[in-house]
């Protein structure tokens, strides 16, 4: 991806490169500091975990279903603040 901005920019120096990324992402280090990117943007990220062939145990797991309601919240922030 930074190839691509880089290159973009060689071509058209005016344009306006913006990073959109996970919040907390290891990455965004590198990224904040690339020359090519103009603007970084975080969002909050979830996710659903569903796991397949794990049968019922996977349904009775505590640990799996509190974090599920937990990203369902963190969903429900990323599509806020990427609307805003």
């Amino acid at each position: 991806m930074l190839a691509v901005a880089h290159e973009l920019k060689r071509q058209s120096p005016e344009s306006l490169v913006t990073y959109i990324g996970q919040r907390g992402d290891d990455l965004l280090d590198v990224v904040e500091r690339h020359e090519a990117i103009d603007e970084v943007r975080t969002v909050s990220a979830g996710k659903l975990r569903r796991y397949s062939g794990e049968g019922w145990r996977q349904l009775l797991d505590v640990k799996t279903q509190v974090l599920n309601f937990r990203d369902v919240f963190v969903l429900c922030t990323a599509l806020c603040s990427a609307i805003v």
